[in-house]
């Protein structure tokens, strides 16, 4: 999955589970966003530092994640935002998130219910 056509601020998925991938691709372009994809960590490093993104959705169990790494490579003066979902059973995961300084955690089941508003929750109406 690639970054798509539609217009709007950038959101970058970092997962390898290109089923949930694709709800959650039409979550945000329903919105008027476009959203690339990273499906390992190292991916996603590679597109965080090249690419401007307003929010990074990130599957904590996404291959070769190291989100300390991940979250540190970040651009500060265009700090996107930056969600973590892993399923409730991982808490050690999940804690390592919040540590790294994500701006929310949440367990799978959270980011499952709230998909539909991701997009205006985070970004605010698409453009």
């Amino acid at each position: 999955m690639n970054e798509s056509s539609t217009s709007g601020p950038g959101v970058l998925l970092v997962s390898a589970d290109l089923f949930f991938g694709s709800r959650v691709r039409s979550s945000v372009e329903a919105a008027g966003h476009t959203l690339d994809v990273a499906v390992a960590g190292p991916i996603a490093a590679e597109k965080l530092t090249a690419g401007t993104y307003r929010l990074v959705v990130i599957d904590l169990e996404t291959p070769r994640l190291a989100i300390g790494d991940l979250l540190s490579q970040r651009n500060e003066a265009l700090r996107p935002v930056f969600v973590a979902y892993a399923p409730h059973v991982k808490s050690v995961l999940l804690n390592v998130a919040r540590e790294a300084g994500c701006d929310a955690v949440l367990t799978r089941g959270q980011f499952d219910s709230q998909l539909k508003d991701l997009p205006s929750k985070y970004l605010g109406r698409g453009t």
